[in-house]
């Protein structure tokens, strides 16, 4: 049989390789899980990469489309007010012959009553001097 002493230090040194198997298993399960983060935060990295990358892009097609849907709508103000100033042009231009064309028909009118007044002094004065020639031929 052992000594005392000797069993205890084989229960110790059994204790111990237990104890050691168990560090070893949790370094081991340690290591994974660090290689496992390591490998997650790699990723991680790729992906905030791309996506900053695509945020980039995405942010200069915004500013690409801005710009250009300010030229678009620019260039029509533009050409919107260059319709309200020609419209308002054509409104004088219509206003003006409108005006012309009443004054010319206040003339043609004037111009009318003149001319059928005369035509009335004319065959009321003709008429009276039938009256005179005819009256002369009766007080013969």
């Amino acid at each position: 049989m052992m000594p005392e002493s000797m069993r205890e230090a084989m229960e110790k040194v059994t204790e111990h390789d237990e104890i050691l198997k168990e560090l070893k298993e949790q370094d081991a399960y340690l290591l994974k899980g660090h290689d496992a983060l390591f490998k997650w935060k790699k990723e991680m990295e790729t992906w905030r990469k791309d996506f900053d990358k695509n945020f980039q892009d995405l942010k200069l097609t915004i500013m690409q489309e801005n710009k250009e849907t300010r030229t678009f709508f620019q260039t029509i103000m533009s050409n919107q007010w260059d319709l309200i100033k020609a419209k308002d042009t054509l409104t004088e231009a219509e206003k003006d012959r409108r005006h012309e064309v009443n004054k010319l028909n206040t003339e043609i009118k004037r111009d009318n009553y003149s001319k059928a007044w005369d035509t009335i002094k004319i065959a009321l004065g003709s008429t009276g001097i039938i009256y005179f020639v005819i009256q002369a031929f009766l007080n013969k």
